[in-house]
């Protein structure tokens, strides 16, 4: 009998409990039979609203029982959050105004800008990604998997393990900038190839060979990708207004970041769509007028672009006006 994936791939967005042997077990089966897998995966919990309400929180390690499976797959999610000289703003009260809460826009370091490198049709010609308490991402294990950064940090990062207490009074100081030493840490990657099974070897022979199960050892070409910041594809929420922002859209700067087209992109590049990857990520060069030639050319350049176009059309008229009357002349 065929086993075959219902689906062709799943997402597994943003979990806050952990895994038993049994979930993982259904994953990995998906995985060792083709289907694909995006991984939103906060390793470190971080709540902008006991933030606010409180004026800080901790960010603490998740316990997601998917360490053994993501190194099985060639990553390690590491629990620590990433700080970055380039970071989105966030609205800090700083005083009253009367009867108003008076606020300024500070750059929050947790809040990472990424610009894409352009190495791959998921980042092609993409916007900047924002990332709201990122964790990093190493490349490990099973060489023979490709394995591709497509979102990254700038050379200015510094990771923060957890445990840590986190503060807004850390908007009124200036970063010591020689802490930030860290570059271009990995918070999206994709991993391709042949996955091997995290229970490859582990399980009993009844299992293995039960025949209503069909336990697979190795898949067959596919494609995992994993990003270390659920809230990447997070819609924002207004609640006095009860209104949903667009998909990395900041209702502070009104800002759009590019967090939309990168997600899709990584779907129809898993999904195979190609010839929507091949269009939405072909380049297109804006190419400049020569501004010396234009200024030294400038009433040629004029007179070829409005009397010479009339002209031409005159000149079609009086040859088919020719032809016409030439035409009828024989006929008679």
């Amino acid at each position: 009998m065929l086993v075959k994936n219902k689906f062709d791939a799943i997402v597994i967005a943003g979990p806050d409990s952990t895994f038993s042997e049994k979930d993982k077990f259904i994953i990995d089966q998906f995985a060792m039979y083709g289907g694909k897998t995006v991984w939103l995966i906060d390793q470190v919990q971080a709540s902008m609203d006991s933030l606010r309400k409180g004026g800080y929180t901790m960010g603490l390690a998740k316990s997601l029982n998917l360490d053994d499976l993501f190194f099985q797959y060639g990553v390690r999610m590491n629990y620590d959050l990433v700080q970055d000289l380039r970071a989105a703003p966030i609205p800090v009260v700083t005083g009253q105004f009367g009867n108003q809460a008076n606020s300024q826009l500070f750059p929050w370091l947790f809040y990472p800008l990424m610009v894409s490198q352009n190495n791959h049709p998921i980042n092609k010609n993409i916007d900047v990604v924002r990332a709201q308490f990122a964790n990093s991402i190493d490349l490990v294990g099973n060489n023979s998997l490709k394995k591709t950064v497509v979102l990254s940090t700038s050379d200015k990062t510094k990771l923060v393990k957890a445990p840590t207490r986190i503060s807004l009074n850390m908007v009124s100081f200036n970063p010591p900038e020689e802490q930030f030493t860290k570059k271009n840490v990995p918070i999206a990657v994709l991993v391709e190839g042949e996955f091997t099974s995290v229970f490859d070897n582990r399980l009993p022979p009844n299992i293995t060979n039960a025949g209503e199960i069909k336990y697979k050892n190795k898949s067959p070409e596919t494609q995992m990708l994993f990003i270390s910041d659920a809230d990447l594809i997070r819609n924002r929420y207004n609640p006095r207004t009860n209104e949903y922002y667009a998909l990395g859209f900041d209702q502070y700067t009104k800002q759009l970041y590019g967090n939309k087209d990168f997600f899709i992109n990584a779907m129809h590049y898993l999904l195979d769509d190609s010839g929507i990857i091949v269009s939405n990520t072909k380049s297109f060069k804006i190419r400049l007028l020569n501004s010396d030639l234009v200024e030294h050319n400038r009433l040629l350049i004029q007179i070829l672009n409005t009397a010479l176009p009339i002209a031409l059309i005159i000149l079609i008229g009086l040859i088919l006006h020719f032809i016409r009357k030439k035409k009828y002349t024989l006929k008679k």
